[in-house]
């Protein structure tokens, strides 16, 4: 029996805060819940808990392939083409495009400020 129940927070220290802070909320959609000017925001991750951007961080080197990262969070969506569509007209750049995995398509992006996460929705049966 795990005695981990979840995820409540997760933290990206980023440059640029309010280039992230638009990107997370326009590129990705997500429901900004709480922001301290030029400190941190906050943004649900339903079902799941928060992601936290605070200042304080620096830009990414960018990578070619998922592989290269040490630490790579995935979020669920509902449809991964359509997010990485939306995703890469407010600044994102692919790592690894769309493709097939245990019943699911998987797509690996690199936000403005080059961190990289995954999406991920499970495919119709």
């Amino acid at each position: 029996m795990s005695l981990i129940q979840g995820l409540t927070l997760l933290i990206i220290r980023v440059k640029d805060l309010d280039r992230e802070v638009a990107f997370y909320r326009d590129g990705l959609g997500m429901d900004l819940t709480r922001q301290v000017e030029g400190r941190v925001a906050q943004f649900s991750i339903p079902m799941c808990g928060t992601l936290e951007l605070t200042s304080g961080g620096e830009i990414v080197p960018p990578v070619k392939d998922r592989r290269e990262v040490q630490k790579l969070p995935i979020f669920r969506v509902a449809n991964v083409h359509d997010v990485v569509e939306r995703a890469t007209h407010h600044g994102a750049t692919v790592v690894n495009e769309p493709f097939e995995f245990n019943g699911q398509w998987l797509a690996y992006l690199a936000d403005p400020e080059g961190h990289v996460f995954g999406i991920s929705t499970v495919m119709a049966a």
